[in-house]
């Protein structure tokens, strides 16, 4: 095992959940559906949720082998089913405690997808948004600039002593890249 990684250090968040930095038996999770809800841990009650919803995050797809075969009609047969890699949920301490997220308003769904091109609405965009705990609520406190490709994944890099945003995204017509923000 080498050195402790230095990009890990104040990230405390795994598969969409985070602690309140205060009271530990509460934890904020964010599900499928891009609902970000607050929870009391010990009677797994709902105490908050955010009035603004996250998207649903169906981007980066793989596929996962099944237990047993299964037969689709009798004589399809299925080895694995593919299903949604989940969006980075990072809890960051050294930004004020704030939970940091993608935001997409893509349609993923074909049906919508067709009428929005049809009644030419193409505002569709994606966005990194951080969300935090402030006393009993789950508040929106920052968001980036809008994004009219993908976001598939972003992190928090220090580079001459500064913060600086890596965001990987995906542009249809040119492929992946990565973009930066100060």
């Amino acid at each position: 095992v080498g050195a402790p990684f230095g990009e890990a250090k104040n990230v405390f968040s795994i598969y969409g959940f985070a602690p309140h930095p205060k009271k530990k038996d509460y934890t904020m999770v964010i599900d499928r559906f891009g609902n970000i809800a607050g929870y009391y841990a010990p009677s797994e009650q709902k105490v908050e949720l955010l009035s603004e919803n996250m998207g649903i995050f169906n981007t980066i797809e793989y596929p996962v082998k099944l237990r047993f075969d299964f037969y689709r009609g009798g004589y399809d047969k299925e080895t694995s089913k593919n299903i949604f890699a989940y969006r980075r949920f990072a809890y960051k301490t050294g930004y004020n405690n704030q939970v940091f997220t993608i935001k997409t308003s893509y349609n993923k769904d074909i049906t919508r997808k067709l009428i929005s091109k049809v009644f030419k609405n193409n505002e569709e965009t994606d966005k990194i948004v951080g969300v935090r705990w402030i006393g009993d609520s789950i508040i929106k406190t920052w968001e980036s600039d809008e994004f009219f490709e993908t976001i598939l994944d972003f992190s928090f890099i220090r580079e001459n002593g500064k913060d600086i945003l890596a965001i990987l995204i995906e542009n249809k017509e040119e492929g992946y890249s990565v973009k930066f923000m100060k």
